[in-house]
């Protein structure tokens, strides 16, 4: 492969990750590869060799915009050579994909498209032409367009999935993403973490792994961004080696530095969203909403690949994580759009034992999901707004649509920047944002229960009567169903 007639290797540690050495009896890693001039890394993902009918992407993470046009040429095993102009980078937005997920039984795809006059015209999986079952928009033409795609051979966890889309006029966008079926629950660590895996209804066999490189903070310690990028790449070939059906996930940290997100939000199948922002960020008194911008910050810099929350598990300023901030963060992580959650509580000293007023909220929160998985697996995010005023107090509403089934919605009091002990309730106002598409007759509390409103499309407005901390509410597409109708179905899509 040559880039501008210059021949690309990877460096030998690519194979084997950083090198050490052993001083006096002390483990000292060696200085990282000779940097590439113009990238940070490259790679075939998810590997070089591609099977017939399969798909291989060659991903390039330059060192600088791209300001001029660069030439690539690529030879295979049997001499071909392919040629293409990697162009020069634009500054205007333009039509992109977003996120793409499925429903949990693997019959539908889902694919977000953020292309303001630019609707989607045409869609391909792997090379076959996918025809759209519906199309789902906001009221808004500046909001995103959800389609909702019937795939044209059978999916399984951890297919590779060659996602092609064709927006009016004729641009076109691919991502080669690979498919994840389940909320993935895990907890690493024998002292209390896979120990109860029953009681916290951890996946059996987890459907992604976290990558074993420390590479934020190693490049941080390094003072050299992208430093560790080929250790993580020669880490995720092996995971694809030996486990071609599980994805591997990055793992980002405390120590981001500018353009550390880009240099490493897509250099896996998936990433894990690690903000420690209470023990690590400059507000620990208001970490919740910044916990909260951290995740979707992360979650963006590898969309449309998946991501995954890691909560706090430090007690670096004198406490852990409070419960009702544990169970808090974790619905927010869900409902902007994480396919997972991994607890690291484990691995204290002590194990999970060592953090009692946790487990409470670990079991309830496993419990929940495993019911709810039909409605988080496809949840893609939508929208993060802040209503109210300094009188009346504030409000952040996070929206997701659960593919064509139903919109949910995350409102939580922002006047409480932390919430050490039980949350004090109070009455809120609220406007819901309910798409045109989704006519369910109810409002319905979807933790808790019940009845709180008559829905119709539109902006809604609603009092939520003793908030406390966060509710999540739930509205149904289809006006002859409850969220509870819904679960029970046989068949998830018709």
């Amino acid at each position: 492969m040559t880039l501008d007639g210059r021949r690309l290797a990877p460096p030998a540690a690519a194979a084997m990750g950083r090198p050490r050495i052993a001083l006096d009896g002390h483990a000292i890693r060696l200085p990282p590869p000779a940097a590439d001039p113009d990238l940070f890394w490259w790679q075939f993902h998810p590997a070089p060799e591609a099977p017939p009918g399969g798909s291989t992407v060659l991903k390039l993470c330059f060192r600088d915009n791209v300001r001029a046009p660069r030439a690539l040429a690529v030879a295979d095993a049997a001499g071909g050579v392919v040629r293409h102009q990697v162009p020069r980078r634009q500054g205007r937005p333009e039509p992109r994909i977003a996120a793409v997920t499925y429903a949990h039984d693997l019959s539908r795809v889902f694919v977000r498209c953020d292309s303001p006059g630019a609707p989607p015209a045409g869609f391909w999986l792997n090379g076959y032409p996918a025809v759209p079952v519906r199309t789902l928009a906001g009221s808004d033409s500046r909001a995103p367009v959800l389609v909702e795609l019937r795939p044209p051979f059978p999916l399984s966890s951890g297919m590779p999935l060659d996602v092609r889309v064709r927006f009016a006029g004729g641009l076109e966008r691919r991502a080669l993403v690979r498919v994840i079926k389940e909320i993935v629950l895990d907890a690493p660590g024998d002292t209390g973490g896979r120990r109860r895996a029953k009681e916290l209804h951890l996946s059996g066999d987890p459907g992604v792994l976290l990558i074993p490189v420390d590479a934020v903070c190693d490049d941080l310690r390094e003072n050299t961004p992208g430093a560790s990028a080929w250790a993580v790449i020669g880490e995720r070939r092996r995971a694809w080696q030996r486990r071609p059906g599980v994805l591997a996930g990055f793992g980002f940290c405390t120590g981001i530095l500018p353009g550390t997100l880009g240099i490493y939000g897509r250099i896996a199948d998936a990433v894990y969203a690690k903000p420690y922002q209470l023990g690590w960020g400059d507000d620990p008194a208001r970490f919740l909403d910044r916990e909260i911008d951290a995740i979707a910050a992360q979650r963006d810099a590898a969309a449309p690949l998946p991501f995954l929350y890691i909560p706090e598990r430090f007690a670096r300023r004198g406490r852990r994580i409070s419960p009702a901030e544990l169970e808090l963060l974790q619905w927010c992580a869900l409902v902007s759009g994480a396919k997972g959650l991994r607890w690291h509580f484990g691995l204290n000293a002590g194990g999970l034992d060592a953090t009692p007023g946790l487990i409470p909220v670990l079991q309830r929160a496993g419990a929940q999901i495993r019911r709810l998985e039909p409605l988080l697996a496809p949840l893609v995010p939508v929208a993060d707004e802040t209503q109210g005023d300094e009188k009346s107090g504030y409000v952040r509403v996070l929206t997701a649509w659960c593919g064509s089934r139903g919109v949910l919605y995350l409102v939580r009091d922002r006047s409480l920047g932390a919430i050490p002990d039980a949350p004090p309730p109070r009455d809120v106002r609220v406007v819901l944002d309910v798409p045109p598409w989704c006519r369910g007759a109810s409002v319905l509390d979807l933790l808790g229960g019940g009845r709180l409103a008559e829905a119709r499309p539109g902006r809604l407005p609603l009092t939520l009567a003793g908030l406390s901390g966060f509710r999540l509410l739930w509205i149904d597409a289809d006006p002859g169903s409850t969220a509870l109708t819904t679960l029970s179905r046989k068949g998830e899509y018709r």
